[in-house]
């Protein structure tokens, strides 16, 4: 057995070894070289060729096979596989030359084929360097696509995160909008009071004004009528104090008797007079009642939202304080009233009273 069939036996195990994927076994009894030395030199030259190769095949991509005394190796499956075709013819060449003899024919062609295979060795180391830089482009290039994968993820659960931001934003303008359309109701429904409240007011104005303008007008009637009755009372006094004079002058003897009637007179006006200011104190407790009423009034104004301050910005008095005057004016034309009567009542009650002391004058003047 020469270095020839070493070789053979060891790329067929290789070979088997690729084909598989499984570690050959080496028997540690059989020697490792021809010449039964374990110490050969052309087997360390092997050796050192064949470590020289895995170091080669170990920086490859593809498939995971055991090489005979190493670990797991990754190469590229083309190179693998013309490297498996390539042993493949190497160990049926070695079969031949094994089987048939050795001649210098041979020898030359055996040379030959090993120069071929230098030469094929060579262009197999091409082509292995060639792959290697390939592999190594091809790790640079998916390094690349991994770290702009990684980037492609954060960015992704960046929008995820942003996605949810915006859909809590959204509702959240949803809900400001759906406020603000409700504000804005309830805005026109105030405005529509403010318009009611702002024609009530104005109707209350040109009431008032009416008012006034009518009070005015009593007053100046009641001034005038107090002046005609003042005149009038001051005329109708003068008079009967005169025709008094005169009578008591001509009819003092009969003043005695007539002195009883004078009396009853007199009590009878009194009578009248505290029936009158009975009547006064009934009043009052009418005008009393009038303000109470009043105040009630302005309290269920006040309620339905009719603003007073701006009457008063507007320059319109106090719709209470014009109220409480037209009561008052009216109150006094009662009292006015009542004196009217009472000055009536006693202008009656001289009347019979002048008629009563006149009847004894014309039965003497009979």
């Amino acid at each position: 057995m020469d270095v020839s069939d070493d070789q053979t036996k060891t790329i067929e195990q290789l070979t088997y070894a690729f084909s598989s994927g499984i570690a050959p076994l080496e028997s540690p009894s059989m020697p490792a070289c021809c010449c039964q030395h374990n110490d050969c030199p052309n087997y360390e030259a092997w050796q050192k060729m064949k470590l020289r190769l895995e170091e080669r095949l170990l920086l490859t991509v593809g498939g995971n096979i055991t090489l005979p005394g190493r670990k797991s190796i990754d190469f590229n499956l083309d190179i693998g596989h013309e490297l498996l075709q390539r042993h493949q013819e190497l160990s049926q060449n070695f079969r031949r030359k094994a089987e048939g003899q050795e001649s210098p024919t041979g020898t030359e062609q055996s040379r030959t084929r090993v120069s071929e295979l230098i030469e094929e060795k060579q262009r197999l180391e091409k082509q292995l360097n060639q792959a290697l830089v390939m592999s190594e482009v091809t790790e640079a290039s998916s390094e690349t696509l991994h770290q702009e994968l990684k980037d492609a993820r954060q960015t992704i659960a960046h929008l995820t995160v942003d996605n949810a931001k915006y859909t809590k934003l959204e509702a959240r303008l949803l809900e400001v909008t759906k406020e603000r359309d409700d504000l804005k109701q309830e805005r026109e429904i105030e405005s529509a009071k403010a318009k009611r409240t702002e024609q009530d007011i104005v109707q209350l104005h040109l009431k008032n004004s009416k008012l006034r303008s009518e009070i005015q007008q009593l007053q100046e009637e009641l001034e005038q009528r107090d002046a005609h009755q003042k005149e009038y009372k001051g005329s109708l006094v003068q008079s009967t104090r005169a025709q008094i004079h005169r009578l008591y002058a001509k009819f003092s003897l009969t003043a005695a008797s007539e002195s009883i009637e004078l009396k009853k007179s007199v009590e009878a006006l009194c009578e009248h007079n505290e029936e009158l200011m009975q009547y006064n104190r009934e009043l009052e407790g009418f005008l009393v009642d009038a303000r109470d009423e009043i105040h009630a009034l302005r309290q269920e104004i006040e309620e339905q939202g009719i603003n007073v301050q701006t009457l008063q910005h507007t320059g319109h008095d106090d719709p209470q304080e014009t109220s409480e005057d037209a009561l008052d004016v009216d109150v006094k034309i009662m009292y006015e009233n009542s004196d009217s009567n009472v000055h009536e009542n006693s202008q009656q009650s001289l009347t019979i009273l002048l008629v009563r002391l006149s009847s004894p004058v014309h039965e003497l003047q009979d």
